[in-house]
């Protein structure tokens, strides 16, 4: 059975290490005139952004190479629309941030230009953002998979195929298990795949 192609952005499914997932979530302000949906990447605005408030950063959807602070998870609610999960374009928002840069995150590659191969499943990709879905709020970024390579520079590390029911590697849409190479959080050493 071929894969679906549904796009889901970064979608945290475990951890590094023998934890289970339990998600770091914190909350930063975006007023950004870009619609950000779940499981979009996100990062930092600036030399540091705060928010008026004196406390909480300020963020921004995070480009392909950017460094980020984690991967939007949902917002507080907005008294005057409730049906928002996702920011809104201009809409000040406070955002529920996934900031621990060893979560694992399943996302589905692009394959454009082809499918990650086997072989080039422990490299690293980059990510290509997608248009944001504002009825489900669903980011729809994915892996571009013509970016497999053995190089420290790009966004996600990938980890396997993932195991999730259906899901077919090294074929068209394939979902993979990656975790972010270029976070603000981690320890300073990007790992290079092998």
């Amino acid at each position: 059975m071929a894969n679906q192609n549904s796009p889901m952005g970064f979608r945290p499914v475990g951890t590094i290490g023998q934890s289970s997932y339990n998600g770091k979530i914190e909350t930063f302000y975006c007023g950004d005139a870009t619609a950000i949906g779940i499981g979009d990447p996100v990062t930092i605005v600036g030399a540091g952004g705060i928010h008026t408030d004196g406390k909480t950063p300020i963020i921004t959807r995070a480009t392909s190479t950017a460094v980020v602070c984690g991967v939007l998870t949902g917002i507080m609610p907005v008294p005057t629309d409730l049906t928002l999960t996702g920011h809104k374009a201009s809409q000040a928002t406070f955002c529920l941030v996934d900031t621990d840069p060893n979560t694992i995150y399943e996302i589905q590659e692009d394959s454009v230009g082809g499918s990650i191969a086997l072989a080039d499943g422990t490299k690293n990709a980059n990510f290509v953002l997608g248009t944001v879905d504002t009825t489900t709020w669903n980011g729809k970024t994915m892996l571009d998979s013509s970016s497999a390579a053995a190089s420290a520079t790009l966004d996600c590390l990938l980890l396997r195929p993932s195991p999730v029911l259906g899901n077919t590697a090294a074929a068209t849409y394939a979902k993979w298990l990656v975790k972010l190479n270029l976070h603000q959080y981690a320890s300073g050493v990007v790992r290079v795949g092998v």
